[in-house]
């Protein structure tokens, strides 16, 4: 499904389906979500991304058990 993380300053929304879009907002100069920068902003969606599928394996481990 849909997923998103927050920053500091920056919010990234992944759309769940398969061959769907990324969005990247700046909330302090755009708090209404009208402008994607996912584009020109791609390293900040990257590091954004990369800690969201970190967090989710995480969660998963912890489902499952296997951190306890």
């Amino acid at each position: 499904g849909t997923r998103s993380i927050l920053g500091n300053r920056y919010k990234l929304v992944i759309d769940g389906q398969e061959g769907s879009g990324r969005e990247l907002f700046d909330l302090r100069k755009d708090p209404a979500e009208e402008h994607n920068l996912f584009e020109a902003e791609h390293e900040t969606a990257a590091q954004l991304e990369k800690q969201l599928t970190a967090w989710q394996g995480s969660v998963l481990t912890s489902l499952t058990g296997a951190d306890y």
